[in-house]
């Protein structure tokens, strides 16, 4: 992580050195991630559906409940496989 910061021309790297738990690292990783990554295909939601609520909740505060981050089964797969069952919690077949 200190090689892709200092290409970035950032020296300082105190923050990532008093790092003592793998969930903060974790956690800063996910950051350098989004800013090196930002609108590449969502690589950045997907790496952040691997951390625990509590942590999404901190990135994103409109997520209120864990349905908030299942996207829905899109309709064309309802149109071709009439026994795929129910809609993902919080949307409709339609």
């Amino acid at each position: 992580m200190k090689t892709v910061m200092g290409h970035a021309g950032i020296t300082d790297f105190t923050k990532i050195d008093a790092i003592t738990d793998r969930d903060e690292l974790l956690y800063e990783i996910y950051k350098e991630t989004v800013k090196n990554l930002m609108f590449e295909d969502g690589i950045e939601w997907s790496m952040l559906l691997r951390f625990p609520m509590e942590v999404i909740l901190k990135v994103k505060p409109a997520i209120r409940e864990k349905n908030y981050i299942i996207l829905p089964i899109p309709a064309a797969e309802f149109e071709k496989n009439p026994t795929i069952g129910d809609q993902n919690p919080g949307y409709s077949k339609i």
